[in-house]
């Protein structure tokens, strides 16, 4: 696993022919899509993918999320959510 910012959606099959098995946080916000990078590399490890800027609008939209992610999720590689607290005054 390596860390990384940004897209990396496009360096992912260098990053494969490289020996790396998968990467971490995938960031929404970057414009990352977990859902489009499990269909291209279904055997790519991921962490994140979670758009934590539905955090502050309460549990059915981030349940709408998570629900966004659950496919992936139950896909057999490890795709985990990276979720942030929401902000608290």
């Amino acid at each position: 696993m390596v860390d990384t910012d940004g897209d990396v959606t496009e360096v992912i099959p260098w990053l494969e022919e490289a020996g790396i098995e998968g990467c971490l946080p995938l960031e929404r916000m970057a414009g990352v899509d977990v859902v489009e990078i499990r269909r291209r590399h279904p055997r790519w490890k991921m962490i994140g993918g979670f758009d934590k800027t539905v955090t502050h609008l309460g549990e059915q939209r981030i349940r709408r999320e998570l629900d966004r992610l659950l496919p992936v999720m139950r896909s057999g590689a490890s795709s985990l959510p990276r979720i942030t607290r929401p902000h608290r005054p």
